[in-house]
C-alpha cells in the first residue's frame, strides 16, 4: 500500500564462507584453494579429487561447492552431484 512502510528481511551471510572445492586436476584444485585461502572471507574445508565427494560434502557442510565444469564426464563418483545438491542445498 502506498505510504505504508514494509518490512524487508535481509539474510546475513556467515562471517566466513566455507568452500568445498571439487576438482580432479590436483594442480588446479590446489591453486583455486590457495587463492581462496588468501581471502579473509573464505575458508576452504575440502579440496576433493573424486573420492566420495557427496560424503565429504555432507560431513563438512560447506556454504559453497565449486565444481569443475567437466568433472562428472568420466567420474562415476560424481553422477549423483546434482541430486546431492538438491538434498543438501
Amino acid at each position: 500500500m502506498p505510504g505504508q512502510a514494509t518490512s524487508l528481511q535481509v539474510r546475513r551471510l556467515p562471517k566466513t564462507i566455507r568452500v568445498f572445492v571439487l576438482e580432479d586436476n590436483r594442480l588446479l584444485g590446489d591453486g583455486i584453494a590457495a587463492m581462496l585461502r588468501g581471502q579473509r572471507d573464505f575458508k576452504v574445508v575440502v579440496v576433493a579429487k573424486g573420492v566420495d565427494p557427496l560424503r565429504q560434502a555432507r560431513e563438512t557442510k560447506p556454504d559453497i561447492v565449486l565444481l569443475a565444469a567437466g568433472f562428472g564426464d568420466n567420474h562415476s563418483s560424481c553422477h549423483g552431484s546434482s541430486a546431492g545438491a538438491r538434498r543438501h542445498p
